[in-house]
């Protein structure tokens, strides 16, 4: 992804074009990834089911727990996942597997192997589900900042504001002007409000 910095010259058209066919076709590539997870790991555990392994009620418990841990995992943060990232999810997907094999074959007194199959299916979902969602949000948020300002009207008043109160800005803008860019884009206005932000911080 484009990393807006104020302080550098603002991206020509070229390079915002091929930004935005890069993160398309990401998320394409994700859309397709998290259609086949799905689809195999919803086939696996309704085989389960139909094998007598697993109860409708331990399908119920394995595919509500496993997505709800998967998209609280997913939607947690911005950016792509880092290595604190991959140890929370590992032990998200490892607290799944044995919550939900121990509630099939306690509480709902499931077969073992199907409450340890289901367990582990849960805990991919979860591993697969954090993953592909982290990345998918991460190029949702990239195309979301390719928009431009002037199609939100609140949005250009406080383009309009922090140019004006701060020279600066003012000159970056003159800046994509010169290269034929009248419009800036969302990312850009938030790497203004985090340069303002960091310059009241010395300021203080």
């Amino acid at each position: 992804m484009l990393d807006y910095d104020i302080s550098q010259p603002p991206p020509t058209r070229q390079e915002l074009d091929a930004e935005k066919f890069q993160l398309t076709v990401l998320k394409k590539q994700q859309i397709k990834a998290s259609i086949i997870s799905d689809g195999c790991h919803g086939i696996s555990l309704l085989i389960l089911y139909l094998s007598d392994l697993l109860s409708g009620y331990g399908l119920l418990v394995a595919v509500i727990s496993a997505t709800t841990v998967a998209v609280a995992l997913a939607s947690s943060s911005r950016k792509q996942l880092d290595s604190s990232d991959v140890a929370v999810v590992a032990l998200a997907s490892l607290a799944t597997v044995v919550s939900v094999a121990a509630i099939s074959v306690w509480i709902l007194q499931d077969m073992l192997i199907g409450g340890a199959l289901a367990g582990l299916l849960s805990g991919s979902i979860v591993t697969a589900g954090a993953v592909i969602g982290r990345k998918f949000f991460h190029v949702f948020i990239g195309l979301e900042q390719l928009k431009n300002v002037a199609e939100d009207e609140l949005a250009s008043r406080e383009l309009q504001t922090l140019c004006q109160n701060h020279p600066e800005l003012n000159d970056y803008r003159q800046q994509a002007l010169d290269i034929l860019r009248p419009n800036l884009n969302f990312g850009e206005l938030q790497a203004m409000r985090d340069w303002v932000a960091g310059k009241v911080q010395v300021s203080d």
